[in-house]
């Protein structure tokens, strides 16, 4: 059963670069290949716990409360029709990868640099997005279906 599609995928080549859509990406366990953080470039590619590092999801209801553009918010996979806690400890499919959600992406202050704006009063705890081990890599493209697996 579906439980959501991928809406949008977005990438920086290096920590403050512009995210760029992408139509499909390859992901591994280090993430999406070309992305900062699979390339040990971005902002927290030195902190300490790096579990939950590999994608970062936000909900696309989250984006259109916000009024920010999709890729301001700097997450991976804009995710539409999704609750994103139910994900937290469970492991869930986007197309052909394997993932596990791990813990809320909480917004931060140096994403608040970025878009000038209190976004971590205004979007607290999980509507800041979802961090997301991948277990089994593959391609993820937009329109994939989002499942829980179990």
């Amino acid at each position: 059963m579906s439980i959501g599609i991928v809406q949008d995928i977005y990438i920086s080549e290096f920590e403050g670069h512009t995210m760029v859509r992408m139509q499909s990406v390859v992901v591994n366990s280090r993430g999406i290949v070309g992305d900062r953080y699979f390339r040990g470039k971005g902002h927290w590619s030195s902190f300490p716990d790096q579990t939950g590092s590999a994608l970062t999801l936000i909900a696309s209801e989250v984006i259109e409360s916000s009024s920010f553009e999709g890729p301001l918010l700097r997450r991976n996979v804009v995710t539409s029709g999704l609750d994103l806690v139910e994900l937290i400890g469970h492991e869930f499919a986007i197309g052909s990868i394997r993932c596990f959600g791990v813990r809320p992406c909480l917004p931060c202050k140096y994403l608040e640099d970025i878009i000038g704006r209190d976004f971590r009063k205004e979007h607290d705890g999980i509507r800041g997005g979802l961090r997301v081990d991948v277990l089994k890599g593959g391609l993820v493209a937009i329109g994939d279906p989002i499942e829980v697996i179990g």
